[in-house]
């Protein structure tokens, strides 16, 4: 048997059989093919998580934020309300005849806004369908009941709050919602 100067025999059947022992283009092209198919179903199924956790997380804060605006009327005496722009709401307080918006300080009824994704419908709830800008709360803590809905555009995914005329919230989810999902993150 003829060897070449490098060391390798010239006999080919010796040859393949070492070349056989790795993997082929086609074995790799399948593995990353599945990595990638995985990869790209984990990206999807967190992206549209994170959807809801963003619907769930702002109905929950103002959830909290009508019970604390309810809360601090009573505490404080005052008349309290929430006023509702495009981009999220604040709350103020009635003294010495005018309204005075809530320090920096205050978790709840500090100006906050909502995030960019989601829309905020809010409407009185006597059934006349009338979008309202700002509603208050009287110093007994009642108001008159309001219907808040956050969604967005893209999903069929809704929050649909009730306050009651006794300051009693809750929370109706509509659509793609996974709440159990989005609470565990």
């Amino acid at each position: 048997m003829l060897t070449w100067a490098t060391g390798r025999s010239t006999d080919f059947r010796a040859s393949s059989a070492a070349s056989s022992a790795g993997f082929t283009l086609v074995e790799l092209l399948v593995v990353v093919a599945i990595v990638g198919i995985i990869t790209a179903g984990a990206v999807l199924s967190l992206g549209l998580a994170g959807e809801d956790r963003r619907l769930v997380r702002e109905a929950e804060r103002l959830a909290r934020t009508l019970e604390h605006a309810s809360s601090t009327a009573i505490l404080r005496g005052v008349r309290v309300a929430l006023e509702f722009y495009p981009e999220g709401y604040r709350g103020s307080y009635r003294q010495a005849g005018k309204w005075i918006d809530f320090a920096q300080d205050n978790d709840y009824l500090r100006p906050h806004e909502i995030d960019l994704s989601l829309n905020l419908i809010v409407a009185s709830a006597s059934g006349t369908g009338e979008r309202l800008q700002r509603f208050e709360f009287d110093p007994e803590g009642t108001a008159d009941p309001v219907e808040i809905t956050l969604y967005q555009d893209d999903t069929d995914a809704r929050a649909n709050l009730s306050l009651s005329a006794l300051a009693q919230v809750s929370i109706d989810y509509q659509g793609s919602v996974d709440v159990q999902a989005s609470a565990g993150r």
